[in-house]
């Protein structure tokens, strides 16, 4: 491997980082644009012959596979995206010393110590044919660094350098997390009700489509009005409801396609290329537009529903309140708690009673929460007296006189009511047992 660039050395030097011990490229943004693009123009070129094919094989083209050639457009879309998307990271690297690390993004240096390390999030994706595990490394100031823990240059190299980072991790006591995270706590929908939901919403969309085309309006417009009509609200409900976000999106996506053909059609003197690229980065901005609202809009009505329910229910609701945080093990376990915390601020705290035993639940959030961040909810149950600190195997700990269970949430809006009392339950439960010690 070659020699450390001496901007890189010099900026170790400065922060008194210590020696060296592992260091690695990150993968190539323009071999990566490449694949990308070359697998969005083969899927274009095989379409457009299936669809040269078939159009002289069926008279009603549109009507019998008009959906199959929306999947495909999707797939060639979301190619090309995924192109864009890694030429747009840039050429990185990572830097690991005794005493901090060091990442390069097109040379440019962002360098921290080991004592501002918050957590380690290790994330599969089920989409990627390149990357297809990122390590988020995260600190207390907001930052976040990408790691790809496989950059098909030097497998060794790229499993002792994703090991360091979880080893540095475990040595400090921060959190790992692995994304998605305790999926089987979630509300799943039956699966009766996950068929009525899909079905329904393409006969919503039809209805939509088929007013929109009495009242006039074009063809296509009416459409992509229905999917749009459909995707926006269910997508938006979606972020209490997993599943449902999915099933938004989807619809979302398509509609959002029929109208970057729509917009050829309404601009005939143009190029058609250029009218659909630029109504692609028209709609794309608006999505971000909408992460960003939706971001900020969420977490205020799931706070807004746990103080109805608390208030209708007897409980007992803060808007904040410092939390006491008894040792580093316990703050090494909350979200963005800093190990030398002997304090942090609960959001969204409720207290109430189950069995006689009292029970606080509050809300920790990352400073500077990106859009995909998401809110870590805690539970805490009074023992009756202190007890020395254990780990127990359902991811609850005993520190002091506390029972303490924490669970990231997969939604913006933190746990529900509901999710709280069943938890709570269970933990109570757990408290007054008789089999308490041997759990």
């Amino acid at each position: 491997m070659s020699e450390v660039p001496a901007y890189v050395a010099r900026a170790a030097e400065q922060h008194d980082l210590g020696s060296l011990v592992i260091w690695r490229k990150g993968p190539n943004p323009v071999a990566r644009f490449i694949t990308y693009a070359l697998m969005a123009a083969l899927g274009s070129a095989l379409l457009y012959a299936v669809v040269w094919v078939l159009s002289r094989l069926i008279d009603q083209l549109r009507a019998s596979l008009g959906a199959l050639l929306v999947l495909a457009i999707v797939a060639i879309v979301a190619a090309a995206v995924l192109g864009v998307r890694e030429l747009l990271k840039g050429f990185s690297a990572h830097y690991l010393y005794e005493r901090g690390a060091i990442q390069t993004r097109n040379r440019r240096l962002s360098v921290a110590t080991w004592d501002q390390l918050d957590e380690i999030a290790d994330r599969k994706y089920l989409v990627g044919v390149l990357a297809e595990n990122i390590l988020y490394v995260r600190f207390f100031d907001g930052r976040r660094w990408e790691v790809e823990t496989n950059t098909h240059v030097n497998d060794d190299l790229d499993k002792r350098l994703v090991e360091a980072f979880l080893d540095i991790a475990r040595r400090l006591g921060r959190p790992i997390v692995h994304l998605p995270r305790d999926a089987k706590d979630d509300d799943v929908p039956p699966r009766g009700l996950i068929v009525l939901v899909v079905l329904a919403g393409f006969v919503v969309t039809f209805v939509i489509n088929h007013f929109l085309l009495d009242a006039g309006l074009d063809a296509g417009l009416a459409l992509a009005s229905g999917f749009l009509a459909v995707g926006l609200p269910t997508w938006v409900v979606g972020q209490a409801w997993r599943f449902y976000q999915v099933v938004g999106g989807f619809f979302t996506v398509v509609g959002g396609l029929i109208l970057i053909w729509e917009a050829r059609d309404l601009l005939p003197s143009v190029n058609g290329w250029v009218v659909a690229a630029g109504a692609f980065a028209v709609e794309v901005l608006i999505v971000r537009l909408l992460l960003r609202v939706n971001a900020a809009v969420m977490p205020i009505l799931g706070a807004a529903r746990r103080r109805l329910y608390a208030l209708t229910h007897g409980w007992r609701y803060r808007r904040r309140q410092e939390i006491a945080v008894p040792s580093r093990a316990t703050a090494g376990r909350l979200l963005s708690v800093p190990p030398s915390a002997a304090t942090t601020t609960g959001r969204s705290v409720v207290t109430f009673t189950i069995n006689g035993q009292q029970v606080t639940v509050f809300d920790r959030v990352r400073r500077r929460p990106r859009t995909e961040d998401r809110p870590q909810t805690v539970w805490q149950v009074q023992l009756p007296a202190p007890a020395t600190f254990r780990e127990y195997p359902d991811g609850s700990w005993v520190d002091g006189s506390t029972l303490w269970y924490a669970q990231e949430n997969l939604t913006r809006t933190g746990a529900s009511p509901r999710r709280i009392k069943a938890v709570a339950a269970r933990l109570v439960g757990a408290v007054v047992a008789p089999t308490t010690s041997q759990r």
